[in-house]
């Protein structure tokens, strides 16, 4: 009997050596065959099949994984503050009327400019009164902002550049300003990078701006900051063809050419459209030569767009409508 008993066990040993090594065989091909799948694990999200249950039940997928590979990661760095000039302030001057979309025009602006420091917004409405829209969109923004109004007879807006340029000079007048002057149209769109590039005019300066002047880009060809060339579209006799976006001018300026206004000639009649811009510039004392040419060398800055007014809409029945 014993004999019988010392050979059930080392036959039983036998089996159960051969049964690890067969189940580590197979644990090592299982893991060795699913490391992709096992790696990147999918999930899909199912609705409840029980009318019982009200959350959504997240499953692993059935389906073999498939591998993807067009997402990109980008990582975010703490950046420094954008401007290193504590000193020039911007005037950025946005003249403005009443539409469907001025109000998400001058919303995406005052959240573009609260971005910016050192600047004071000087709004100026296409209106006989304050509007209360206009009054309380500048409540809320977060920009240093001055409010004014003046009805115009047309829309070229040159009784709002007026009366920007007239606050400016009659501040500057009892306080000493280090500032540079900007005129902003609350539709255009506006790079960052633009504010830190005006920041640094120190008389007059000159920048491109795309979809003006009837060209993807109007404006200077720079070479070592001053001007060589111009793209054009139209006006041969412009000597700057430039967009109201397209140039800055340094408070000093201003200080020293005291009766000239944009729009304005010098015998204070309306200049016509399309002159207006190269007709400040002259009258400020700027040639092709003096202006400091700003624009960067490979990327557009700023754009003159407009905001497309929605198509077929049809009226709410709500009473009163929400604000828009």
């Amino acid at each position: 009997m014993k004999t019988y008993f010392y050979m059930f066990l080392a036959l039983a040993a036998s089996n159960a050596v051969t049964l690890a090594v067969t189940v580590i065989y197979a644990l090592h091909r299982f893991q060795h065959d699913n490391r992709e799948s096992l790696t990147h694990e999918h999930f899909m999200i199912s609705q409840p099949q029980s009318t019982s249950l009200s959350t959504v039940q997240l499953k692993q997928a059935e389906s073999t994984p498939k591998r993807i590979t067009n997402i990109s990661y980008f990582t975010a760095t703490v950046k420094p503050q954008l401007s290193t000039d504590t000193n020039t302030t911007i005037y950025f001057i946005t003249p403005t009327y009443s539409r469907i979309t001025q109000k998400v025009d001058l919303t995406t602006l005052c959240q573009t400019l609260m971005l910016v420091p050192k600047l004071i917004w000087i709004v100026v409405e296409d209106s006989p009164n304050k509007t209360p829209m206009v009054t309380n969109l500048l409540t809320r923004c977060n920009v240093m902002s001055v409010h004014m109004n003046v009805e115009s007879p047309d829309t070229l807006a040159i009784e709002q550049r007026y009366l920007g340029l007239k606050w400016v000079r009659d501040t500057c007048r009892v306080h000493s300003c280090n500032g540079v002057v900007y005129f902003g149209d609350d539709d255009n769109k506006y790079d960052l990078r633009l504010f830190e590039t005006i920041r640094q005019t120190q008389w007059v300066s000159v920048m491109n701006v795309a979809f003006a002047g009837g060209m993807y880009v109007e404006g200077p060809y720079c070479a070592n900051g001053k001007t060589n060339q111009w793209r054009r579209g139209w006006g041969r006799r412009r000597q700057f063809p430039l967009d109201m976006a397209g140039f800055a001018v340094n408070v000093k300026v201003l200080e020293k050419y005291p009766n000239v206004w944009i729009g304005k000639s010098a015998t204070n009649s309306n200049v016509k459209i399309g002159y207006m811009e190269t007709t400040f510039l002259e009258m400020l004392g700027a040639t092709k030569r003096s202006v400091e040419c700003r624009s960067h060398p490979e990327e557009v800055l700023v754009w003159h767009i407009r905001t497309m007014k929605p198509k077929n809409m049809t009226s709410t029945p709500l009473n009163p409508p929400p604000e828009i």
